[in-house]
């Protein structure tokens, strides 16, 4: 869709998506793009700090930080200013020649972390394939796995990637259906007869003897056991350990595994690689990052700043939907330093709302956070975020839990009709409990439905004193309606190309 409202063209000019509306550059992703994540109906335009800024220029306070991959803040100057020398200089060689950023970064890397050796990659992954391909080979090189016989455990609810190689630990059904056959020997149960892995008990996060008893019964086979200090997919479970992520400060896919020499050297030349792996300006870049995060002091910052957070979630746990009822949303709010969640107990919405409306009304009060699983919100800011933030942040998910429950009991839902050079938004009111599933979640077919069966549709845009977003793609046959439109429009003959559909707010 351009600027100007229309569905894109070949002649649009896509160079600048700060040019189009969030709207347009959402229907642009639903259209174009691949639908393998279920973002939050938000537009990154320009961030710093812990700021973020949407094409309207309305502003956030960004709760998820990349994930943790921008524990630095968004856009620090530091780390910007070492992109931006590096890439005056050189920013491609290959590891077939040595480059001039590569060797002071191995030794930051190593001085900072205690250990011998290390090898660059770029996406987190990589840097998990990467470690089970040294455990492997350690296993049959040097402990005398007899060959094809070692295994690799990990522990329930893990989040390692979705690589072919770390799914097979993996025990999310989403993350695993209709994908394998799997890796043999990487698993999370311990396995009956290595290396075959389908029987077996799951291995417990954070239960030592689990793993102690693992390795008692396969402890020969064993090459490794790949474990997470907070499992942050799962959650947010804690272990009795800290760990610091945003090796490149989010300006670049940076990556490495670190070991001692007598481990990392069973990977000979030609065995392990990767072009970008160890480039000169990822190199510089995450120099940069680790003396930001050492010289500002951002580990002591989190703990500091995180106590003041979780201290201000708990005093939210009083808040209920009804007077007399006997417990909060709120179930639990755990974590560790600036990685918080909050557990909500979403049987207790009468409206059948759980964290995913909760981060939408959020939203709409400018905090930006992430839903995990139904009942689970992470609230991972970046590690330069202060006080000030901090208890706007508290502030808002107090406000937005009082209106869990008591906003309105409507949506207004938006059906974008398309083709080629135009399109028309429709907007109409439905109600939102026959909308919705028995987990809350709205069904689209139902809403599309309600839309399409509705004699007179606004085309007027109401959003009230409230607007939450959620958008998603439901294609629909137009030639399957009746009274769709005002007569003006004669949708079956110029918008046959589909329908995008837009949950634009509930109010």
């Amino acid at each position: 869709m351009s600027p100007g409202g229309h569905l894109a063209t070949d002649q649009d000019d896509f160079s600048h998506g700060s040019s189009f509306t969030s709207q347009a550059l959402i229907a642009l992703d639903n259209q174009y793009g691949t639908h393998n994540y279920h973002p939050l109906p938000v537009v990154f335009d320009r961030a710093e700090g812990c700021t973020v800024w949407d094409p309207e220029g309305k502003q956030y306070i960004d709760c998820l930080s990349a994930s943790s991959a921008v524990n630095q803040g968004h856009c620090h100057p530091k780390i910007l200013k070492a992109l931006i020398e590096q890439a005056g200089r050189l920013t491609l060689s290959s590891r077939a020649f040595h480059n001039s950023a590569l060797g002071p970064y191995l030794a930051k890397l190593c001085s900072t972390f205690g250990y011998q050796r290390t090898l660059p990659m770029n996406a987190g992954v990589e840097a998990v394939e990467t470690a089970l391909k040294i455990a492997r080979k350690w296993a049959y090189t040097k402990k005398g796995v007899p060959a094809g016989q070692a295994i690799i455990l990990s522990v329930e609810g893990n989040f390692h990637g979705r690589t072919l190689g770390t799914m097979g630990m993996s025990t999310d059904p989403d993350s695993r259906s209709a994908f394998g056959p799997f890796l043999k020997g990487i698993c999370s149960s311990c396995p009956s007869s290595p290396p075959k892995n389908a029987e077996g008990r799951l291995l417990k996060f954070n239960n030592v003897n689990d793993i102690e008893r693992a390795l008692q019964a396969h402890g020969k086979s064993a090459a490794a056991v790949v474990l997470e200090p907070i499992q942050g997919e799962a959650g947010l479970d804690l272990v009795e350990q800290e760990s610091c992520k945003s090796l490149s400060g989010g300006f670049y896919p940076v990556s490495a595994v670190l070991a001692d020499e007598n481990i990392m050297d069973v990977i000979k030349p030609g065995e392990h690689g990767s072009t970008f792996g160890g480039n000169p300006l990822g190199c510089a870049i995450a120099v940069a990052a680790l003396d930001v995060l050492l010289d500002e002091h951002l580990a002591e910052r989190a703990e500091e700043m995180g106590q003041m957070m979780r201290s201000g979630l708990l005093e939210l746990k009083s808040i209920r939907p009804l007077a007399d009822s006997s417990t909060g949303y709120i179930q639990a709010v755990r974590g560790k330093g600036l990685l918080n969640a909050i557990v909500l107990d979403t049987s207790l919405s009468t409206k059948k709302r759980g964290a995913w409306e909760l981060c939408l009304l959020m939203k709409s009060r400018g905090v930006l956070a992430k839903p995990s699983h139904s009942n689970i919100i992470r609230l991972v800011p970046p590690l330069v975020i202060g006080p000030e933030e901090v208890k706007r942040v508290v502030t808002v998910i107090g406000e937005s839990l009082k209106d869990l429950d008591q906003v309105g009991g409507h949506s207004y839902f938006f059906l974008i009709f398309q083709n080629r050079t135009s399109f028309i938004r429709i907007q109409s009111k439905v109600n939102t409990n026959s909308a919705c599933s028995a987990a809350g979640q709205v069904k689209p077919w139902h809403v599309a439905k309600q839309i399409l069966q509705n004699e007179r549709l606004e085309v007027e845009s109401n959003h009230g004193n409230l607007s939450v977003d959620i958008s998603l793609v439901w294609p629909y046959q137009i030639g399957q309606t009746k009274k769709v439109v005002p007569k003006s429009f004669n949708l079956h003959k110029i918008y046959q190309s589909g329908v995008v559909f837009f949950v634009q707010s509930f109010v």
